[in-house]
């Protein structure tokens, strides 16, 4: 590695560019990447269409759900299972807030 990355640095890969965000919860060092001109999500494994684990802080968690909720991605491309969009996205960040109280 030349350097690590932030919360907010930028990507570019000439043809696209990738916004670095933080996204705790399910790991400690949990990151995703944004393409805002394609509205293209790569979320890890913050959020998935499967069974969500619980594995790192809650309140992490949490915000990194209530964050994810508000994006209005054309597409997710998770660490897991199939693409999904903006809808499917806004339905597992509520499910999974709702069932752990976050």
């Amino acid at each position: 590695p030349t350097r690590s990355l932030e919360e907010g640095d930028r990507i570019d890969l000439g043809d696209r560019a990738f916004e670095v965000w933080w996204l705790p919860g399910h790991s400690p060092g949990g990151v995703g990447l944004w393409d805002e001109a394609e509205g293209a999500l790569f979320s890890g494994d913050a959020v998935y269409d499967g069974p969500l684990i619980l594995a790192g802080d809650a309140a992490d968690y949490g915000r990194t759900l209530r964050r994810l909720r508000e994006v209005e991605a054309r597409v997710v491309h998770a660490g897991h299972d199939p693409a999904f969009g903006a809808a499917r996205l806004r339905e597992i960040c509520e499910t999974y807030l709702r069932r752990w109280e976050l």
